[in-house]
């Protein structure tokens, strides 16, 4: 559902200090995907624009941006204000304002540093404000410890008038439990008014967006709150335990997503699934795998204990326990991958069977293949990586070296311990160090 006449401002300019790290807080990963990506994935197709209000790190930043979004159709739809002093975040959206298009009516104001959000949330907080016909909307929620938060100060008749951040509250405005939140969403003509008002005249010497708040019951506006039942959708990440809390949150939401659609989880307290992983009905993941990246696993598949980073696996396939499955890996249907077994960037044909303590490194294979537990395709001459190709019923013995660049026939054999360093034609045996190549060999059990 796209707002046509809504603007997302997303001031993500901070230091971040108590990350301490060299890296943007904004650019952080939760559940294989940046901070600030998944909120530009909640706000993309909600809101008619969005303005990320850039500073530390702005090129990395905006680079981040362009690498998971520039072949998303609204992708045009996201602009970069750079603020250039961190005067505060009323600053910080005065500075996002200057990109926002005239045809805007309202403003939807979310901090950069809160990834729980999603869009059905904001459309649903934006719906609220335009069904009140507010002028300023506030997201609230009463806390059982408001501390570090601002006090939600209303008048006799209920009606908000000020917002009190933390340091500059009285005793009394301290015992308030209903806190201030994101997301604000503000009328856009109002805003232009009232920013021009803000000041620093506070303890933390700083334009607090929320000051206008007070401007806007000084003027008679229709201020509105929206109660945060699950406050959870908007905490924000400080440091690395913060960051810690809201990915284990993440991470819940999505195993019960996927154990609702017809996963089965083993043990969901300990199974990890990044938030762009696409799985099919009928899966079942064993306690401690990780899913992760841009993973694709189809239906009937059993992953045990294992790891998988970017890969693509087809129906019926069953990997682990103990094994990696390295990006670039493509699994067609009733692949095996047995015990400890490495696999980087290869193709494995329908079929085929790699049981155990095997590392295979860009290689393709054909269907119905047998790796003999050991092998290993040194695919690496220390300059370059190299190829190896597998024709269809292929059969190697344990301890099968196939030294890179090499092609294997169909139907081809090798013994046990065989370095294969030369190409192999169909229907031979391979046997030796170097492997000697004997052509049209039939084995034992198929001769008459």
């Amino acid at each position: 559902m796209l707002l046509n006449k809504t603007v997302a401002i997303v001031p993500c300019a901070g230091l971040g200090t108590r990350m301490k790290s060299s890296k943007p807080k904004f650019l952080h990963s939760v559940c294989g995907f940046s901070i600030i990506s998944h909120i530009v994935y909640a706000l993309i197709n909600t809101c008619s624009e969005i303005v990320l209000v850039v500073g530390n790190g702005a090129d990395l930043v905006k680079a981040e941006i362009k690498e998971q979004y520039s072949n998303h159709p609204n992708y045009k739809n996201i602009k970069f204000a750079l603020q250039e002093e961190l005067l505060g975040s009323g600053d910080a959206v005065r500075v996002g304002l200057t990109q926002v298009s005239q045809s805007v009516e309202s403003v939807f104001i979310i901090p950069g540093d809160v990834p729980l959000i999603d869009d059905e949330f904001v459309g649903n907080v934006i719906e609220y404000f335009n069904n009140e016909k507010a002028d300023v909307l506030l997201a609230t929620a009463l806390l059982e410890n408001p501390f570090g938060y601002g006090r939600i100060v209303r008048d006799d008749n209920e009606n908000i008038i000020k917002i009190v951040e933390e340091k500059d509250c009285t005793d009394e405005q301290r015992k308030i439990s209903e806190s201030n939140m994101y997301p604000f969403v503000v009328e856009k003509n109002f805003l232009l008014e009232a920013l021009p008002q803000l000041n620093a005249d506070n303890a933390q010497k700083e334009i607090y967006l929320t000051d206008i708040v007070q401007i806007a019951a000084g003027e008679s506006k229709k201020v509105v709150s929206y109660l945060l039942e699950d406050y959870s959708y908007v905490l924000g990440i400080n440091d690395r335990k913060q960051l810690a809390h809201v990915e284990k949150l993440l991470r819940k939401r999505i195993n019960n997503y996927h154990m609702l659609n017809g996963v089965t989880l083993e043990d969901p307290d300990n199974t990890y699934i990044d938030i762009l992983v696409n799985i099919e009905k009928d899966v079942t993941i064993g306690a401690g795998s990780k899913i992760k990246g841009r993973t694709t696993i189809g239906s009937g598949c059993v992953i045990l204990d294992s790891v998988i980073v970017d890969s693509v696996l087809e129906e019926n396939v069953s990997v682990g326990p103990k094994s990696y499955l390295r990006p670039g890996t493509v699994l067609h249907d009733n692949v095996h991958i047995g015990t400890s077994v490495e696999i980087k960037k290869s193709e494995i044909g329908k079929g085929t069977k790699i049981p155990h303590l095997s590392y295979i490194g860009d290689c393709i294979t054909g269907e119905n293949c047998n790796f003999g537990g050991g092998t290993i395709t040194a695919n690496y001459d220390g300059k370059d990586k190299h190829q190896t190709i597998l024709g269809d019923n292929v059969k190697l013995g344990v301890n099968t070296i196939l030294v890179a660049p090499v092609k294997i026939g169909n139907n081809v054999y090798s013994a046990a311990g065989a370095v294969i360093t030369k190409d192999v034609p169909d229907s031979a045996l391979a046997k030796g160090v170097p492997a000697e190549i004997i052509e049209n060999w039939t084995p034992p059990s198929e001769r008459t």
